[in-house]
């Protein structure tokens, strides 16, 4: 799950997506957050899935389908950011939108990945 008081914010790049997190308490533990989820989304990405079963499995819908792109993070002021790259340009569109509706999902509580792996005890994943 998001720390409470984690702020979120996707920007759309020439070539990329950026989703940058931060914090005003210590930005420690929201980094290693970050890291975690970059790394789980390059696991997803390219067919590693979650459990084994993709986010295309467990009810998650084909709205949910990853883009295949690769994620690197990098340290900012008070927080981390995911940069995400799609592995075909072409596909940079669907990106954009898939990155856009999942941190609104994420910003308003109501991310599917945020209930499933909160159920199982993991952490949120892009």
């Amino acid at each position: 799950m998001m720390m409470k008081d984690a702020q979120i914010a996707a920007t759309d790049g020439e070539h990329d997506m950026t989703i940058t997190f931060t914090t005003a308490g210590d930005p420690a533990p929201l980094r290693a957050h970050v890291r975690e989820m970059g790394a789980k989304h390059d696991r997803m990405a390219h067919g590693g899935g979650m459990n084994g079963g993709g986010m295309n499995g467990g009810g998650m819908g084909e709205h949910m389908k990853m883009v295949p792109s690769h994620a690197a993070v990098d340290d900012v002021d008070h927080g981390a950011r995911i940069v995400l790259t799609p592995d075909d340009p072409a596909q940079l569109g669907a990106l954009r939108e898939h990155v856009h509706s999942h941190v609104e999902m994420m910003k308003s509580g109501t991310c599917p990945m945020m209930m499933e792996d909160h159920e199982q005890g993991a952490h949120h994943e892009m």
